[in-house]
């Protein structure tokens, strides 16, 4: 069997990491860590595997340098500025196991999966975009994918190929209020990007012919192809609201 792997991380201690210059307060942590690994192998004398794995965790930190449009009000028409972190986590992960199969002396049989995954939090925010301006977004993909290999004769190999691959997507708004901007100041309320989902289904299948003959050589075949998208999205249906200034806004 073979493995390989590689760890790697990074966080805020380190002496190349330097601190951002809008935040006044003292900066909290921020890291990143990669993990990268495959290992595969023989499972009999017709039969191996292979897997890899990709994993990545990152702790982002986004700041909000904006006016706190609670703290505008007549007797405090410039308002408070809002100096703070907000944090901003991502990961991502991906698995890929393969198994194959000789089947005979003229036959190999490929199965493959894989499994895909990204997650972010607290997307969209600052330095004049309030907290409640954030969106969550999840992905996830899932392929399945089976290849024959077949020589039919000396002078004919056949290909078989079919995947099918199922994608989901969805970004989510923390609130749903009508978007309030204050321009120069902040933006608050609800993220004008509104709700979006998406899942797709697709399938594939080909088949190819390759055929030779002396001089000559001849490949052919066929693709077969079926798509389902469903999808959904609001953005733009919350109603924003605008002001040139902090006056207009009070």
């Amino acid at each position: 069997d073979k493995l390989h792997g590689q760890i790697e991380s990074r966080g805020n201690e380190s002496v190349f990491n330097s601190r951002n210059p809008i935040l006044k307060t003292p900066e909290p942590c921020y890291y990143s860590y990669n993990f990268e690994g495959n290992v595969g192998g023989p499972i009999s004398k017709d039969a191996s595997y292979f897997v890899s794995a990709f994993g990545r965790n990152i702790q982002n930190v986004s700041v909000i340098d904006a006016v706190d449009p609670a703290s505008v009000t007549s007797a405090n028409p410039a308002g408070n500025t809002l100096n703070t972190p907000v944090s901003n986590p991502s990961s991502r992960i991906d698995l890929s196991p393969r198994v194959d199969l000789q089947l005979g002396q003229s036959n190999t049989l490929t199965l493959r999966y894989e499994f895909f995954r990204a997650v972010v939090t607290n997307a969209g925010v600052g330095p004049l975009a309030l907290q409640e301006q954030a969106t969550n977004t999840h992905s996830m993909e899932n392929t399945i994918q089976l290849s024959d290999s077949l020589v039919l004769s000396k002078n004919i190999v056949d290909d078989i190929r079919f995947q099918y691959r199922r994608f989901h997507y969805q970004n989510l708004p923390v609130s749903t209020l009508p978007q309030v901007t204050a321009q120069g100041s902040f933006v608050s309320g609800g993220n004008f990007g509104g709700t979006t989902r998406d899942n797709q289904d697709i399938y594939e299948l080909q088949n190819y012919f390759a055929a030779a003959e002396g001089n000559h050589s001849l490949n052919f075949g066929a693709r077969l192809r079926a798509y389902r998208d469903a999808n959904f999205t609001n953005g733009e249906s919350n109603g924003a609201y605008t002001f040139k200034s902090l006056q207009d806004y009070l």
